[in-house]
């Protein structure tokens, strides 16, 4: 169809006045048939018409929610159009407006809207997470560095640390402390011990006697710091003492009914002095000894855990010396006075989970079965 087009010429009169000649030429345009004219509304529909110049909508009123068109509803009227049909018609059964669906008919196919979101290309895929991944069960202690050595050397392809750190935080992987397990812990000799150990424990207990689990630690006040400063290129060095200075140790016989006997003593804890503290406790255990088991070195008793607790909440009272004494002997005092009262925090609740505890691991010990570190 044609379309006329208006050609406008302004000139100036003798007067100063501007007059304006108008012709009118026609010309071809290739615009489909039944499209929406320039001077009509812009939906299509019935409204008054506006400005071709005019966008947004009618002053006086507020523009309504936004709608995104689907592509696939985009690309049935475009086919539509080209094989002829009543592209209008397609248009208003897919929720076009008319004067959208024009939009879509007189541009390139190749310049519709692009879908949006979805995966876009990544640099990393998922084989190369799943070789991180690889790597780290493979060898907890390997570096990120590492890590993406060895990606280079297998897929070419060079990643940034950050990168590798942000990959394996997703797939749940953390920096924790390094616990290290003996070589020998699983081996078959110490399993079959295991097992005669737990074996004859749970004849003990299936006996009626009452198992008693005997155990000592120790603390030290050694305090130093382990960062200082000194001059690039130097290193930070310090004069210390080849003894971290003397220790003070908890010796104590606990049932799952609670603490039965306990000393606190300073100095080593030797082979004699063991034997000399265990007569004292059999002495005071309140239970008839033929009817007691005694378990050595295996009481799970979370002493130190109580004592860090209440020397992290008075760290000044440990370094301000009374007069009269020695630092060393106030120090001392002060890590007995804690040791004391963590004691005192231990309850035969406390006692009962902790037997609870080491019951749990034997059904894994007569199995045969691999037991893991600090469970």
């Amino acid at each position: 169809m044609s379309q006329s087009s208006t050609e406008v010429d302004h000139f100036f009169n003798h007067d100063g006045d501007m007059q304006v000649e108008v012709e009118l030429t026609e010309v071809e345009n290739p615009v489909p048939d039944g499209a929406p004219d320039e001077a009509g509304p812009a939906g299509g529909g019935d409204g008054p018409p506006q400005p071709r110049g005019r966008r947004g909508p009618p002053p006086g009123t507020r523009r309504g929610p936004y709608k995104r068109i689907p592509r696939d509803a985009q690309e049935r009227v475009v086919a539509v159009f080209n094989e002829g049909g009543d592209w209008k018609a397609a248009a208003t059964a897919n929720g076009i407006p008319v004067r959208t669906a024009y939009g879509y008919i007189t541009r390139p196919e190749e310049q519709l809207p692009r879908p949006r979101g979805g995966a876009t290309k990544k640099k990393v895929t998922q084989g190369m997470v799943d070789k991180m991944v690889t790597y780290v069960e493979e060898n907890p202690l390997i570096s990120l560095v590492e890590i993406g050595r060895n990606l280079r050397q297998d897929t070419g392809v060079t990643i940034s640390v950050p990168t590798i750190h942000r990959h394996l935080h997703g797939q749940l992987f953390t920096m924790k402390k390094v616990v290290a397990e003996p070589v020998a812990m699983n081996n078959a000799a110490n399993k079959q011990k295991r097992a005669e150990y737990v074996r004859k424990v749970m004849a003990a207990t299936g006996s009626g006697r009452s198992v008693l689990y005997m155990d000592e630690t120790n603390a030290n006040l050694f305090l130093r710091r382990s960062q200082g400063r000194s001059r690039r290129g130097l290193r930070c060095s310090v004069k210390a003492a080849t003894s971290k200075g003397p220790n003070v140790h908890i010796i104590g016989l606990m049932s799952q009914t609670g603490i039965i006997y306990w000393e606190r003593r300073r100095g080593s804890f030797r082979k004699t002095d063991c034997s000399d503290w265990l007569r004292r406790a059999l002495q005071a255990c309140p239970l008839p000894l033929d009817q007691v088991t005694i378990v050595c070195d295996n009481a799970p008793v979370h002493l130190k855990a109580n004592m860090k607790r209440g020397m992290a909440s008075s760290f000044s009272a440990m370094m301000d010396t009374t007069d009269g004494i020695t630092q060393q002997e106030h120090r001392l005092r002060y890590l007995e006075a804690k040791m004391d009262a963590a004691m005192e925090c231990i309850n035969p609740v406390m006692c009962m989970n902790f037997y609870n505890h080491v019951q749990r691991h034997y059904a894994g010990c007569v199995a045969l079965a691999d037991l893991a570190m600090g469970v």
